[in-house]
């Protein structure tokens, strides 16, 4: 409530006071590790990560875009319902962390603040976790949980026609009341930051390059988001408007501002050149390495251009782009002058960069703060996801063990490195997770939860059904907003199995309405971590998250509560 500690924080410590009291046995807490959900949760990341490193997600933003500059109407409902339909077939956290930067794009070329496209965003997001059981971690966590109970697994599209059906009912109230409520504060929204420099370089195509004889604009590598041709130095003149409609000649040199990501991805493509080198090229390209450099304050370096340094001849580099912020470098690569605190990109040896910090021209050499896409690889790691979608769907295994193998095989056909791949997991959710794992079961076994059921029992006992099934969503979705739907999905889901128990009536649709009343949390912008993400990049204010969160939760709760009978009778 005080924000001192972070919640995974908080819920560790909450564990370990648990064990250290006696209340969880210690085969228990050994068990709590083997729970399938944070397995599952855990592999589905690095799913996600591989779907971004691939360049697939970045291309399905690319032709977001493009489309809203000439449909605007069109271009935001296909932006929104792709949020909806990923989010529905991952994680929808890193769907989010991705889809952030192109909603600020998105905004600015319909001419809109980013506030009132970010916040739904997440609220698509949301809604489209809840259509599958792999859609958000809430509902992978409340199945572990009901299943330790007893209970028959969930089958990955059980919840599918609940899930359709509040996000329609969400989708609809949020084009309704989106205009209304939704705040329109251009000055204070983020500029779109994407964490990657920008920098300045040059490609020079090779023979056989697939885009020599085509025009510049129709060449699908030098056509996508992070990439701005800003002109064509030809063997006669330097061509700085309209390079889309330049037919690429060999001897011509493209100059480009590149983020870090497609500068990388650059360098592995065949028939093109990058940056700048002179001297002898590395007998050994196994060797080379890429790294940020920041040039100093010294003498010799301060005001000098590039081709200057010499960096070819001295250390045996390339240098594949160079970064001012702020500010332009120069009309190209090789005359950029440069000052204190410029980037630059290089590719060289081991030896040659010990060589360049012993000088002193270059400080604080790093790496790089990117990677190059593997878009040949996208297809695998969509094929990937597909397997455990469609297999855990028709029953052939368990979504945990499908993930596992879909995880191996990317990894082992390199759609992710595997430093990526552990690094895309969020550790914070699943400390979170196995910690309230140990909580619940710390709390089943002390007798609280039964006590906690038998006190609620007889204010619900004369209710029917519907009502008690409504009293259980009202529980999940309130305690959200203020706590983290994790720790509410573990500790909410028994106390709804003994509720159901109690009244005696089928556990499943009350589990189904812990599953929507932890995820469909839009009031707050702690309730869900997709909205703390929104929060921060939007700049918002937490009223505005009130304003439209608190008719939106009642809107889509009535949704879920009076669906959920339908398909999972009481």
């Amino acid at each position: 409530m005080y924000g001192r500690f972070a919640p995974d924080v908080t819920a560790a410590g909450a564990a370990a006071l648990f064990v250290v009291f006696g209340l969880v046995p210690t085969e228990e807490v050994l068990a709590a590790f083997a729970n399938p959900a944070p397995i599952t949760i855990a592999a589905m990341f690095i799913i996600s990560g591989a779907l971004v490193r691939t360049g697939l997600l970045d291309a399905l933003a690319n032709r977001v875009v493009a489309a809203a500059s000439h449909r605007p109407g069109v271009g935001t409902a296909v932006f929104l319902l792709a949020t909806l339909l990923a989010s529905a077939l991952m994680n929808n956290t890193p769907v989010v962390l991705v889809l952030i930067p192109v909603a600020i794009r998105l905004a600015q070329s319909l001419n809109l603040a980013a506030t009132r496209l970010l916040i739904p965003l997440s609220y698509m997001a949301v809604l489209g976790g809840t259509c599958t059981l792999i859609g958000t971690s809430t509902n992978l966590l409340v199945d572990g949980v009901a299943r330790e109970t007893g209970m028959e697994p969930f089958s990955i599209l059980e919840i599918t026609p609940v899930g359709l059906i509040a996000a329609a009912t969400g989708g609809l109230a949020l084009l309704i009341l989106g205009p209304l409520l939704l705040p329109d504060r251009r000055d204070q929204a983020d500029p779109g930051d994407e964490g990657e420099a920008t920098f300045l370089t040059e490609l020079r195509p090779r023979e056989g390059y697939g885009g020599l004889g085509t025009p510049i604009g129709q060449i699908d590598d030098l056509n996508r988001r992070g990439v701005e041709i800003v002109g064509i130095r030809t063997r006669s003149s330097v061509i700085r408007e309209g390079v889309n409609k330049h037919v690429l000649e060999l001897g011509d040199r493209i100059i480009a501002m590149v983020t870090t990501s497609e500068l990388l991805t650059f360098r592995n493509l065949r028939g093109l050149d990058i940056g700048l080198r002179q001297g002898p090229v590395a007998e050994d390209a196994s060797n080379l390495t890429v790294a940020e450099a920041i040039v100093t304050l010294s003498r010799r370096s301060r005001g000098l251009r590039i081709a200057q340094l010499a960096m070819g001849h001295r250390y045996g580099m390339r240098v594949l782009g160079a970064h001012h912020h702020g500010e332009s470098l120069g009309p190209d690569l090789s005359t950029a002058l440069l000052r204190p605190a410029d980037k630059l990109l290089l590719e060289g040896t081991p030896e040659g960069f010990a060589r360049l910090t012993e000088a002193g021209d270059l400080a604080a050499i790093t790496q790089a703060g990117g990677r190059a896409f593997r878009r040949r690889k996208a297809p695998l790691a969509l094929l990937a996801l597909i397997a455990v979608v469609g297999l855990a769907a028709v029953g052939l295994a368990e979504i945990s063990v499908l993930a596992l193998i879909a995880v191996a095989s990317i990894l082992v056909l390199r759609c992710i490195d595997n430093d990526e791949a552990w690094a895309s997991i969020d550790a914070g959710v699943l400390v979170l997770i196995f910690s309230m794992l140990i909580v619940g079961t710390g709390l089943q076994h002390s007798g609280a939860v039964a006590l906690i059921v038998e006190a609620m029992a007889p204010a619900l006992e004369g209710l029917p059904p519907l009502m008690a099934l409504a009293a259980v969503y009202v529980l999940a979705s309130v305690l959200t907003e203020a706590v983290t739907n994790n720790a509410v999905a573990v500790v909410v889901t028994p106390l709804a199995i003994g509720l159901a128990a109690q009244l005696g009536v089928d556990p499943r649709p009350f589990v189904v309405a812990v599953m929507f009343g932890a995820s469909v949390s839009f009031a707050t912008p702690i309730g869900y971590q997709t909205n703390t993400l929104v929060y921060g990049a939007g700049n918002y204010r937490f009223t505005d998250f009130v304003k439209i969160g608190l008719p939106m939760n009642v809107i889509v709760g009535v949704a879920a509560v009076l669906s959920i009978p339908v398909f999972f009778p009481l």
